[in-house]
């Protein structure tokens, strides 16, 4: 038996090699492949595009795909990637204003600490390589013996989170550092979504650059945050949907701002208005000023939310 044991091991072993060896193989050839691709590809753009003989076509490949290739297109590359990470900042600001306890889950992620929460796709991270379905997760789920240890995705689906019973953070420091970081993303995306603005009132000729404009703009381009955060406290279904201009106008103001800065007919909103003085002090003010109106409206709903747990439990 043992003998007959060794043989199947050492079989099996064989077979396993050999599979190892045909994925290598076959790797190797998809490689090979894509480097002919982008020879051959090269080749008739030489000699089909740059109109080039046989002979120079060849010694130009690699100077059709660096040069011709890349430095061509250099400003999409640059701006699909400020797009792509924009795009991701955007979403988590906005999945913040969705969530009625975003911050909340925030401290639960940072902290690491045991709860009840989950995802909406029935996702309960107990350990690195581990997840337990929350149909699993009961009223007796002993929290002392399991630490869920949230992993970072979590970050982009703070609204699919369930399970929260609080709406605010439960420390002191939770809350204070919770605030602190709305007011600066808020603030952020107050001077960014400024731009979109800038678009608008650049379309309009009529329409001057003056201190009283750049006391306004601040102010409209908090509205829709505003907005969103609005509803989702009052637990709007669709405020979601409505979160998704932010990303939008995210992208259309970069890629509007590309456009002006390649063509050099123009400069940027921002750009403009940072230069001059009066106009840029009145809109740093104003920024400042209204950024902290989302921080107000956020800690008087926490505090009405407090103050009708502690009602309904006298």
């Amino acid at each position: 038996m043992n003998k007959e044991e060794e043989r199947s091991n050492k079989e099996d072993s064989l077979l396993s090699s050999y599979s190892e060896l045909e994925r290598k193989e076959k790797l190797a050839q998809v490689g090979q492949v894509l480097i002919a691709f982008l020879v051959v590809w090269a080749f008739l753009f030489n000699l089909l595009v740059k109109k080039m003989d046989f002979v120079t076509s060849f010694f130009s490949l690699l100077d059709t795909l660096t040069e011709d290739l890349f430095m061509a297109s250099g400003v999409s590359i640059v701006t699909a990637c400020i797009m792509a990470i924009a795009y991701i900042v955007c979403t988590f600001y906005a999945q913040l204003l969705c969530a009625p306890a975003s911050f909340r889950i925030l401290e639960i992620w940072c902290k690491q600490e045991p709860s009840k929460c989950f995802l909406s796709s029935k996702e309960l991270s107990q350990s690195k390589d581990s997840y337990v379905d929350t149909e699993a997760v009961t009223d007796s789920f002993n929290l002392e013996q399991s630490e869920p240890l949230y992993p970072a995705h979590w970050l982009l689906k703070l609204d699919d989170v369930r399970g929260m019973q609080e709406r605010h953070p439960i420390t002191p420091l939770g809350a204070l550092l919770s605030l602190a970081f709305f007011y600066i993303l808020t603030l952020i995306f107050v001077v960014l979504l400024s731009e979109s603005i800038g678009i608008l009132i650049q379309f309009t000729q009529e329409t001057t650059l003056s201190i009283e404009l750049a006391h306004m703009i601040p102010s409209l381009s908090l509205a829709i945050p505003l907005a969103v955060r609005m509803l989702a406290q009052f637990e709007y279904p669709h405020a979601k949907h409505f979160s998704f201009v932010i990303p939008l106008m995210m992208i259309v103001s970069i890629f509007y701002s590309a456009l002006l800065i390649t063509s050099q007919s123009s400069q940027p909103f921002l750009v403009e208005l940072w230069s001059m003085p009066l106009a840029r002090q009145e809109f740093i003010r104003t920024s400042m000023l209204v950024s902290f109106v989302p921080v107000f409206i956020e800690a008087i709903f926490w505090m009405l939310h407090i103050f009708s747990k502690q009602e309904s439990k006298r």
